[in-house]
Parts: C-alpha cells; sequence; structure tokens
C-alpha cells in the first residue's frame, strides 16, 4: 500500500504540532509499503502554500498513482477531485473544527474572516473524502451531529515516539531548575492558553500556599499572561525546548494537565503522552473524554475537579504524598500502536 500524506504546515520547524507530525509519519511509515509527504514551506504565505501543495500533490498523485490520498488542513481540492476521478481512497485527518475555534483565537479581524472563509474549503475536503479520522471521539460526533456524517468516521488518540523517549536523571534536572529538595514540584508544559484553562493552575496553586508550602506547580509550556496570574503565584520557567521540557517532566514529583472544556473538542493533547511516556504520575480532570478516560484505563494518575480548586488541592496533596503507580506498558500509547490503526482504517473497506 503507497500512502501520501499532505499537510499544509512546515514539518521543518520545532513546534509540538510539527515535531508530534513528524513522530506520526515516521510511525505510519512501518506500517505500509511506501509513505511519500507533502508539506509546506514556512516562507511562502498560507494562500500559496495552498496552492502549491494541491498542484504538487495532483502531480504526484496523477503520475505516481498512489493507492490512499491523506490530506490535513487547507490544502487539497483539485487533488481530492483527481482521487475521486482515478477511483483513489481519500482520508481527511481533522484535529478541529475550524469554525467552532474561530471565536477563541486572538486575532485581528481582516484574519479571522480570512479563516473563517477558509474554513469552508477545509469543510469541503472533509465532506468529500472517503474516509475521516478524527483526533477524539467528541470531535467525530459533533461532525456526524452537525453535518449528517453517518459512515467513513474513526477516531484515533494522539500518541508519544518511542524512539524519541530520552530519560534524564531526576536529581540532575532538579539542581539544573534549582528546585528545592523538600518541596515536591507538579509540572505543566503545555502552552499557556485559555482553552488549556491555565487560570486554574493559578487559583490551585492559591489553595495550595494556603495549606501547605511544599507543593508548588510550574509552568514550563508557555509564559502565564499577567492577568491571569497578576500576583505570579505560579513558577513560571519558560520559554524552554524539548529538551527543556523533558527534563521539567523528569525533574517533578508529578505533572498536571488542566483543560477548559469549552470547545466541539478538548483535544488530544500531546503532552498527556509526555507524561505518561515518563512515567509520571498525571493529574487531570476528571469526567472528559481525551484526559480521564486516558489515565484511569492504566490507573497512571489522579482525576479532581479543576473548577474546585479547595477540594482538588487536598486531593492532590493527599495523591502526593502517597504516590505508587502501577506497571503498565507505556507502548500502549506509542504512535506505532496509533498508526496501526490508521493503516487497519486504510485497509477497511467500508
Amino acid at each position: 500500500m503507497r500512502v501520501l500524506y499532505l499537510c499544509d504546515f512546515d514539518l521543518s520547524r520545532y513546534s509540538g504540532k510539527d515535531r508530534a507530525t513528524r513522530q506520526k509519519l515516521r510511525a505510519l511509515s512501518k506500517c505500509v509499503e511506501q509513505l511519500d509527504c507533502l508539506s509546506a514551506n514556512s516562507r511562502f504565505n498560507k494562500g500559496f502554500n495552498v496552492v502549491l501543495l494541491d498542484f504538487k500533490a495532483f502531480y504526484f498523485i496523477l503520475k505516481k498513482r498512489p493507492d490512499v490520498f491523506v490530506s490535513r488542513g487547507y490544502a487539497g481540492f483539485f487533488s481530492l477531485v483527481l482521487c475521486k476521478v482515478l477511483r483513489i481512497k481519500s482520508v481527511r485527518e481533522i484535529h478541529s473544527d475550524p469554525k467552532d475555534e474561530l471565536q477563541y483565537l486572538d486575532k485581528p479581524k481582516l484574519v479571522k474572516l480570512a479563516i473563517y472563509v477558509a474554513s469552508h474549503l477545509s469543510h469541503f475536503l472533509d465532506k468529500n473524502s472517503d474516509k475521516r479520522i478524527f483526533n477524539h471521539p467528541l470531535l467525530k460526533a459533533w461532525y456526524e451531529s452537525k453535518y449528517g456524517w453517518k459512515t467513513g468516521n474513526y477516531f484515533v488518540y494522539n500518541g508519544f515516539s518511542v524512539d524519541d523517549l530520552v530519560e534524564y536523571e531526576k536529581y540532575s534536572c532538579r539542581k539544573q531548575f534549582g528546585f528545592s529538595d523538600n518541596v515536591n514540584y507538579i509540572a505543566f508544559t503545555g502552552s499557556a492558553s485559555y482553552w488549556h484553562g491555565v487560570d486554574y493552575l493559578v487559583e490551585l496553586q492559591r489553595e495550595l500556599n494556603r495549606i501547605c508550602s511544599n507543593v508548588k506547580i510550574v509552568c514550563a509550556g508557555g509564559k502565564v499572561p499577567v492577568e491571569l496570574d497578576p500576583d505570579k503565584i505560579i513558577k513560571n520557567i519558560t520559554p524552554l525546548d524539548d529538551v527543556g521540557c523533558a527534563k521539567i517532566i523528569c525533574a517533578a514529583d508529578a505533572c498536571i494537565l488542566p483543560v477548559k472544556d469549552v470547545r466541539v473538542s478538548p483535544g488530544s493533547p500531546l503532552k498527556l503522552y509526555d507524561y505518561i511516556s515518563h512515567k509520571k504520575p498525571v493529574i487531570t480532570q476528571n469526567d472528559l473524554v481525551g484526559y480521564s478516560d486516558e489515565v484511569e484505563r492504566y490507573g497512571c494518575g489522579l482525576l479532581v475537579d479543576f473548577s474546585e480548586p479547595k477540594l482538588a488541592a487536598f486531593e492532590i496533596i493527599n495523591f502526593i504524598d502517597s504516590i505508587v503507580l502501577p506497571e503498565f506498558d507505556v507502548t500502549v500509547f506509542s504512535w506505532d500502536s496509533r498508526m496501526r490503526e490508521w493503516a487497519d482504517i486504510f485497509r477497511d473497506s467500508k
């Protein structure tokens, strides 16, 4: 089976999305006979990249005739039409509904208008592909309910790369970051955005400070906005690259993953799998698919309600004092495992 993968962002960069996509494609290449990838060049603007990529993909499909064409983002209109003509299986990778996320983006009005217009192109590609792979069951359910798409829909969570996993020595990492021996540190390496619930961490640390003084939350994925933490309650170590975030995780006694359930899909957080892969206890939101179900499946952490900081603080203190994680196979969360699911979807004739 020969697969062509098309995405409209630059895979040579070092953002979490780019890194995860590279890892994903490396894992997918082990599950198919041949994998070819076309991605954007960050030197060009988005609109030009969409046109250029579609032209490249169209030519590739016409010449090489892959068995499966996978696309993500806004590129691939004419390529999809060609696939229909040549009876090549088309698959869309969907991580969000652009129209839903638009309200949470801090962008100028003209930029948001351009995204809204482009979302119609994305929707066309989603609708007319043979199969759709969502990264969250709630997102899949949303599309099925809102747009009436009842067939060709699947969901596969994100994962982590076994090949890229590096475990650093805990106490040397603690020394590097100036961590005290008598303090329990809880690390958060996600971006400090509204929908990640960073304001929950501020209120939680306030309660932890009121009860005791030896549990500290460290935010390493992005700078916490001043308006969310005017008193600088959260210990902020940022910006850190992939290596720095991995070292923070290794230095921590536990890791934390808040989230605001405000979007159609709360997402399948890459940082959750970074935490799990390092076998760190994970503290995350209870009763939220994509978070609590993954942690609960193997008993690898604590589920709390971040909207109740007083109760959550007590639960975390008790948890930190008596952490005992069961043995479990972290590779079930790996990209290798997830991409085997993708390959099965490609082969599914339904």
